[in-house]
């Protein structure tokens, strides 16, 4: 029995696709309407911390986590590797794959080693933006000690249990900045002027990343973007095909 911990619609097209595989599957969903919307597969609603999630491996028998939940919460992704880790069950994470490339420019640093990451913020102690997806910021959170030096950005509207999680790891509330969304290259560079952003962390391969390099460029920041496929502790698949080609390898 695989368990998709599911959020989205993509959610639902790798609990359907795994179905039509051949594969059993349970789905964990936040809300009993999100329940509903699995008209083929069991679907339980409400969230999974570490204990649920241990209940539930123990109870339907559960082989493997398809993690394809885009939460607002660091907690339940950490949870879920922590409960795939404490079974001995193999764990992986959903990311979609962004439809365009960033663009290639020399002047950008490119990381794909989590420590090469720190050592860079260890010689580089100023204000660091860190404008990537929440599941990336969890993964750099896990291994600093001090994050003062660190911006957030953040959609308006955010879910508050996120910006709160955000606080809890120490990130100064004064640091967590509200943007619209896609900013342009302006809306960018007004920002890093504002803040004084000397280092501005992409997600390489982000649809967004040309505007924040220009924008970068211009107040003189540096640019750091992060191969988070490389970088993560566990394995991430960024197609629906890699999802299938993972759990059909776990038989």
């Amino acid at each position: 029995m695989i368990l998709i911990l599911s959020g989205s619609d993509e959610g639902r097209e790798i609990a359907t696709m795994l179905s039509d595989a051949g594969n059993s599957v349970i789905v964990s969903v936040p809300t009993v309407l999100d329940a509903a919307k699995h008209t083929t597969q069991m679907a339980v609603a409400g969230e999974m911390d570490f204990e649920r999630l241990s209940e539930f491996i123990e109870k339907y028998n559960i082989s493997g986590i398809v993690d394809a939940k885009r939460a607002f919460s660091f907690d339940l992704s950490s949870d879920a590797k922590r409960a795939a880790n404490a079974y001995s069950i193999p764990y992986i994470k959903y990311v979609k794959r962004p439809l365009v490339e960033a663009a290639e420019d020399e002047d950008v640093i490119r990381i794909d080693h989590l420590d090469d990451f720190y050592d860079y913020l260890e010689r580089n102690l100023h204000n660091t933006l860190l404008d990537v997806d929440d599941s990336t910021i969890e993964l750099i959170l896990d291994g600093l000690a001090d994050t003062s030096f660190l911006y957030v950005a953040c959609i308006k509207g955010v879910n508050r249990d996120y910006v709160e999680e955000l606080v809890r790891r120490e990130i100064p509330l004064t640091n967590i900045l509200e943007v619209d969304g896609v900013n342009s290259e302006e809306e960018s560079y007004n920002t890093y002027k504002k803040y004084d952003i000397k280092n501005v962390v992409i997600k390489d391969g982000a649809f967004t990343a040309a505007n924040k390099i220009k924008a970068a460029k211009r107040c003189g920041a540096a640019v750091v973007a992060l191969d988070t496929d490389r970088m993560a502790s566990c394995e991430f698949c960024s197609t629906l095909e890699q999802v299938l080609d993972t759990v059909e390898s776990w038989k």
